[in-house]
């Protein structure tokens, strides 16, 4: 079965794990996310599974084993990686309480004030970017009622909050490479800064990108999409610039003045 074929069609997905469709009862979210519903993915992608449920444990267990295949616990998930047809399934186990306290959080967070942020794990943030692209298996008219009520926009606000910190605390270190003379160091955190900056620009502008490797294909999506700007073209040019004792400090005040312009344009969705 080849990967893409595989995602269309998701009756096909169903059929290869039936101990996961024949205990839909006991299932309230079956969907898939990740690179590939975002449009990034490619045939030596994973397949991403979200099962959510009261007792995903006793879901795990059920599981039918396969000749290939992991099980582990990462924070407050159970995760299986299945290999079947040389394609590897990654099934993502939630309890349904942990999934609707992260929604409950995220609605709940307050960027109207001068107080500070809640702050949400790193893997709360990324399952709440994945669903954002997900695609339900199982219930279909359940999950659009739960993700038409995920303030999607406040996951957009957290991101840009988060991610504008980073960056003011990388132009510190900036500032104290560039009075050490640490120029090596300086041209390192040029390119955080750079990274940061356009991380929190996008998520200004819905294309949040909790990870580093997507950067590329969320410039090139925002670019073709608004075609009158050159943030791609601008991003490739400074994050290619040479190593150059001699010119790495007007390398950095040309990033800074680039990040600068980016970061204010990302703060007009906190007003």
């Amino acid at each position: 079965m080849s990967l893409v074929k595989g995602i269309e069609d998701k009756l096909e997905i169903l059929e290869l794990f039936p101990e996961v469709k024949n205990n839909n009862k006991n299932i309230d979210y079956l969907y898939i996310a990740g690179s590939i519903m975002e449009g990034f993915g490619n045939e030596s992608s994973d397949v991403d599974v979200f099962v959510i449920s009261e007792e995903p444990e006793k879901l795990l267990n059920n599981h039918k084993r396969h000749a290939r295949e992991a099980t582990m616990k990462v924070g407050e998930s159970l995760i299986k990686n299945i290999v079947i047809n040389d394609v590897r399934y990654d099934f993502e186990y939630y309890s349904s309480s942990h999934f609707h306290t992260i929604i409950n959080e995220l609605n709940s967070l307050n960027f109207n004030t001068d107080e500070h942020i809640s702050r949400l794990p790193a893997d709360d943030v990324d399952l709440l970017h994945r669903l954002k692209f997900a695609s339900p298996l199982l219930h279909e008219e359940t999950f659009k009622t739960m993700k038409e009520e995920i303030n999607f926009e406040n996951l957009n606000k957290y991101i840009v909050v988060t991610t504008i910190e980073k960056y003011d605390g990388y132009l510190e270190d900036l500032e104290g490479a560039l009075s050490s003379n640490d120029l090596g160091t300086a041209y390192v955190v040029v390119k955080l800064l750079l990274k940061n900056a356009v991380n929190a620009y996008l998520a200004s502008v819905g294309e949040t990108n909790p990870g580093e490797k997507w950067i590329y294909r969320k410039l090139l999506r925002y670019t073709t999409e608004n075609p009158e700007g050159d943030l791609l073209k601008l991003f490739l040019q400074l994050d290619s610039y040479p190593f150059s004792e001699e010119t790495i400090k007007e390398y950095a005040f040309n990033v800074v003045n680039f990040t600068q312009g980016l970061i204010m344009k990302a703060q007009i969705i906190l007003k």
